[in-house]
């Protein structure tokens, strides 16, 4: 069997208060996808994606004091605002106006507020295994209930799980104020 060949280039981005970021991109042929990543995840975290014949195009970025990025001069900037804007600073280096945003874990938070700031410039989201909002505030929640309150957990759990369609065209809308809402869970227009 023959290794498959993966692909992942690097090079600098300065975000808006002048951090700069570690930028990557795989550099294939195919629509672009900008991808958000949890905080301390590398490109090798996903390997099919880091493959030149995947059929999208990635870019992405290492977060701010982590893989090759600056830590901010103002030390309070390691927020969701500036997440935005290093998300925004990768897209404008790349030439992107308009691209489906991938958020993967706290990514997700970062991609539904592009979003929902930059409406014009989100083409669709793709989340995986995140939720929008204070992701970790939400994980850490959750583990100082199960000490104290299984029971109420799974009660949770259980309404969690019966999000109708209505319940998850009414979050779309609170996030994405805007005429047409695009939920993206697969991507036909990417094959050749």
């Amino acid at each position: 069997m023959t290794p498959t060949t993966t692909r992942v280039r690097f090079y600098d981005v300065h975000s808006a208060d002048g951090t700069r970021l570690r930028a990557w991109t795989n550099d294939a042929e195919g629509p672009t996808v900008l991808l958000c990543n949890g905080l301390g995840t590398n490109p090798h975290a996903w390997p099919s994606l880091t493959r030149p014949d995947c059929g999208v195009r990635i870019i992405s970025w290492n977060h701010r004091g982590t893989g090759g990025s600056d830590r901010p001069k103002d030390r309070r900037r390691v927020d969701l605002d500036a997440f935005v804007e290093d998300a925004l600073a990768v897209m404008n280096d790349a030439g992107v106006e308009q691209c489906v945003v991938m958020g993967w874990s706290a990514g997700v938070t970062v991609a539904f507020e592009l979003g929902g700031r930059h409406p014009e410039r989100v083409a669709g989201i793709f989340a995986v295994n995140g939720v929008p909002g204070n992701t970790l505030g939400t994980s850490l929640r959750t583990l100082h209930l199960l000490g104290r309150d299984p029971n109420g957990i799974l009660k949770r759990i259980e309404r969690a799980e019966s999000l109708t369609q209505q319940n998850l065209h009414d979050v779309i809308k609170k996030y994405f104020p805007m005429e047409r809402h695009t939920i993206v869970t697969l991507m036909p227009e990417a094959k050749k």
